[in-house]
């Protein structure tokens, strides 16, 4: 093999080694997330009904009609996903691994576009093979790209659909007769927002860049009137029913309090949490991190590296990657409340790519040659291991479609359910209720005993989450009083090493 083909071969290995790993035990680990069921239930609905709604929630302001609590695009490729494959957990984390392996391939054709094709390389093998963060019940390797391609959110589509209105605005601003190419890309800017709200970070970044590049005023026009156009039908279908739109996004009114000054201080003092290191206690073992320490050094090294680029030898290049590798974790720290790690896959790429800049830049200086040699080698070392946890994690977390045919078996046909929105999936031919009808009910001013009452649910399965919460709140009692009233009756209890005890309790309506 030439040398000139040996990073398309790194680059192939390396998103073959994610989808050879990446499709195994879908079923199994991680164990269920809670977000899953409750998008996959929206899918579902859309899938059979043409309704896009969720009747997870029906009854909480006509959200089986209506739904509005996360964007819709992909609700939307996941009920085409459920159409061509079958609803179940599996097949909605293939949707995932599907988009993250579409990530990586256009993180590397970045890589070649801006630089070279060593840049793009290493920025996959870096995304793939890197552990970089700590470990949780739903982050079983450490690499954050390979855990959270297993989790079934609208995350890995943000970054699809930003990667490729960055590729498009590039192509935009070498093809100067072709202006619309700018809508083109604003619309795919515009799109990601509509996977998740975040998604719009890459509208100021292309135009920032645009304006960096001195683009003509009608091109950062039409960039802008892009952006807007896929927003125009989901606005009017807002518009549409204001008042339940209103009803159902109050419970998430205090993640946009924007105009209280105070909130924007408590985002960025809480941002931290969003890159929590996991190293664990003080301790020897913190040794056995190269990958968090790599990220550590090489990523702010980089950074300025490329900065200086940027701003002192104008290197367009340098411009498009620094302006989103920057913009999107200042955006993030002052606007998003909500500190979850899923979010940064949006930034991952950014960081692999100015990552994989900064060490093809020193690989140029022999004299650093073993040092680098010596790194990667306990990279892939510590990447190993993190791919052994997962095999491991397979081999003790009881397959999720097993666990729900256990509990299943108890539910008498026809039963109206009422249980965490958690074990939808398995059960959504059953009049599946979640919990969250009836507690959001009681936030709005119902009784918790009068709301299960109105959801009227023939079956309680309430599990270690739902015991707990009910042991410590003081809805436990009113809770209680309605199994009373009911005369619900204990008809089973499954016990499962991975998922917990789950209590049945038949109802008398």
């Amino acid at each position: 093999m030439s040398s000139r083909g040996l990073p398309f071969f790194l680059a192939a290995a390396a998103l073959g080694l994610f989808l050879v790993t990446g499709l195994r035990h879908l079923d199994s680990v991680p164990q269920v997330y809670e977000d899953e069921p409750w998008q996959a239930s929206t899918a579902y609905r859309l899938m059979t009904s043409g309704v896009f709604g969720s009747d997870l929630f029906a009854g909480f302001h006509n959200m089986d009609q209506r739904y509005y609590g996360f964007m819709p695009l992909h609700p939307l490729l996941l009920a085409a996903v459920f159409k061509a494959l079958g609803v179940g957990l599996a097949q909605a984390r293939i949707e995932a691994v599907s988009l993250t392996a579409l990530t990586l391939v256009l993180t590397f054709a970045l890589g070649v576009r801006l630089f070279n094709a060593w840049v793009g390389a290493l920025a996959v093998a870096l995304l793939v093979c890197v552990r970089w963060s700590g470990l949780t019940y739903v982050q079983l390797s450490g690499i954050p790209l390979v855990d959270l391609a297993r989790i079934a959110r609208y995350d890995p589509l943000v970054p699809v659909l930003g990667l490729s209105a960055l590729h498009v605005f590039l192509f935009a601003r070498a093809t100067t007769s072709r202006a619309w190419v700018y809508v083109v890309a604003g619309v795919l800017a515009g799109l990601a927002g509509l996977a998740h709200v975040y998604g719009l970070f890459w509208i100021p970044a292309l135009v920032i860049l645009a304006l960096w590049n001195r683009a003509t005023p009608r091109a950062v026009a039409l960039l802008l009137v892009g952006s807007l156009l896929p927003w125009l039908p989901y606005v009017a279908y807002v518009l549409g029913d204001l008042p339940d739109w209103r009803g159902q996004t109050a419970i998430y009114a205090a993640r946009f309090e924007l105009l209280n000054p105070r909130w924007y201080l408590d985002n960025i003092l809480q941002e931290y949490h969003r890159y929590g290191p996991g190293l664990g206690p003080l301790g020897w073992t913190w040794l056995l991190r190269p990958g968090f320490w790599c990220l550590l050094i090489a990523l702010p090294c980089s950074v300025v590296a490329l900065g200086r680029r940027a701003l002192i030898a104008c290197d367009a290049p340098a411009r498009a990657l620094i302006v989103p590798t920057l913009l999107f974790p200042a955006l993030f720290a002052v606007f998003i409340t909500l500190k979850l790690v899923n979010y940064t896959l949006i930034e991952l790429p950014l960081f692999a790519l100015a990552i994989g800049w900064g060490l093809s830049r020193a690989w140029a200086r022999a004299q650093l040659r073993p040092l680098l040699a010596a790194l990667a080698a306990a990279l892939l070392v510590e990447g190993g291991f993190a791919f052994a946890r997962l095999e491991q994690g397979a081999a003790t977390t009881t397959p999720y479609p097993a666990f729900i045919a256990n509990v299943r078996q108890y539910l008498p046909p026809g039963a109206r359910i009422l249980g965490l929105h958690s074990y939808w999936l398995g059960l959504q031919d059953f009049d599946y209720r979640s919990f969250l009808v009836p507690l959001n009910w009681a936030d709005e001013g119902l009784p918790l005993d009068d709301g299960l009452a109105r959801v009227a649910p023939d079956v309680v399965l309430l599990d270690d989450r739902m015991r707990g919460y009910f042991a410590s709140s003081p809805d436990g009692p009113r809770f209680n009083n309605f199994l009373s009233q009911h005369a619900a009756e204990l008809i089973a209890r499954v016990e499962d090493p991975t998922y917990g005890v789950m209590e049945i309790y038949r109802v008398k309506r």
